[in-house]
């Protein structure tokens, strides 16, 4: 921890760390709108973000860091994530009402104020800080390593994951639905009798389907990981550097892992590529009342909250930051019915107003380093 650091120094190591987070945003937005990235491709990547990168992403760091004291420490995440759904729910409620909106507007406007970037945006600015003093704000001490302060600190944003889908299976709706959309395509190499091969992958899949029916990826590896993280002698076997197992699987997962943000964050940019001018007056009203109340409602929400209840919380930096977080940043949640109003809202949270997430980000290291 660095107390001693000056908030000019927190301003340039957020202009640095949102730099590159929303450069990866703007190289994916060019890459749709120059047509290298199609919307097939676009969803394709989303679909493999939310089964396959998160899911290594959540498994690698929650197992590593958690433990039974460590888990019962961080009880305010889950009670802070409920709070946050409730207000948000609130509000968009109460706004949908003054504004007069249609169903599938305040179905849109709900959502979006009520579930944030808890993923790429605040791990991408960690692992960025890594890289500059700024990150020994958020070490438990001064002996901690800047790797080991970034992994503690997605672990913390990874169970705020879990929360979330707890809270609503948003994460999973995106691929229930675009599967639903894919065409059962038969040619002549297609068997009209399905054989014995065919019959044991048919029981691959439904097997595979009841598992997806009670939970998706991202739980499955979450509930995984903290079984792992609180079983000693399973974590010495899985995540111990010089153990067989970490060796020829944990460390490829990791590797898989440390894709997670520039893919999400790639999958954003070339999202908000394909907005549409906006016509309709709603649809403007809509989009500017969720940026108003994620942007600056929900942060000062947030840090309201935990400096009311900071003297319930253990004295870790790692977990001001997820708390603040838990308030913070602008939506990430592909809505398939509403996509073109979804991506003119990451269009203007991302890149319009990009400048208001360095903001916010100075602001919250900055009291971060007053409350420790």
């Amino acid at each position: 921890m660095d107390p001693s650091m000056k908030l000019s120094s927190l301003l340039i190591a957020s202009i640095e760390s949102t730099g590159h987070v929303i450069g990866v945003v703007l190289i994916g937005y060019i890459g749709s709108r120059s047509g290298i990235i199609s919307q097939k491709t676009r969803k394709n990547l989303a679909l493999l973000v939310m089964n396959l990168f998160l899911p290594c992403l959540l498994f690698s760091h929650i197992g590593s860091n958690i433990s039974a004291s460590m888990l019962l420490n961080l009880w305010p995440l889950a009670f802070f994530c409920i709070m946050y759904i409730v207000i948000g729910t609130l509000f968009s409620k109460l706004g949908s009402k003054l504004l007069g909106l249609s169903s599938s507007n305040k179905t849109f406007v709900e959502r979006s104020i009520t579930f944030n970037n808890i993923t790429s945006l605040p791990v991408g600015f960690i692992k960025v800080l890594a890289n500059t003093n700024a990150i020994r704000l958020l070490a438990c001490d001064d002996d901690e390593s800047p790797e080991k302060t970034v992994s503690r600190d997605v672990a913390g944003l990874g169970l705020c994951i879990l929360d979330q889908i707890l809270s609503i299976e948003n994460f999973t709706k995106v691929s229930e639905e675009y599967l639903k959309t894919l065409p059962i395509h038969y040619d002549e190499t297609t068997p009209l009798i399905p054989g014995s091969s065919s019959r044991s992958k048919s029981k691959c899949k439904k097997l595979f389907k009841t598992i997806s029916s009670v939970m998706s990826p991202l739980l499955f590896a979450g509930i995984l990981a903290i079984t792992i993280g609180t079983i000693p002698s399973l974590k010495k076997i899985i995540f111990f550097e010089q153990s067989s197992f970490h060796i020829n699987i944990t460390r490829a997962m990791q590797y898989i892992a440390s894709m997670t943000v520039p893919m999400t964050l790639l999958n954003i940019g070339a999202q908000s590529g394909f907005t549409t001018k906006l016509k309709e007056r709603e649809t403007i009203k809509s989009i500017s009342f969720i940026m108003f109340c994620r942007l600056f409602i929900m942060p000062v929400i947030g840090v309201f909250m935990t400096l009311t209840a900071r003297k319930w919380l253990i004295d870790d930096p790692m977990l001001l930051f997820v708390l603040f977080s838990l308030a913070c940043w602008p939506t990430n949640i592909d809505f398939m019915n509403t996509e073109s109003n979804t991506a003119a809202l990451m269009f203007y949270s991302y890149l319009v107003f990009a400048p208001l997430i360095t903001l916010t980000l100075a602001t919250l290291l900055n009291f971060v380093k007053l409350m420790t």
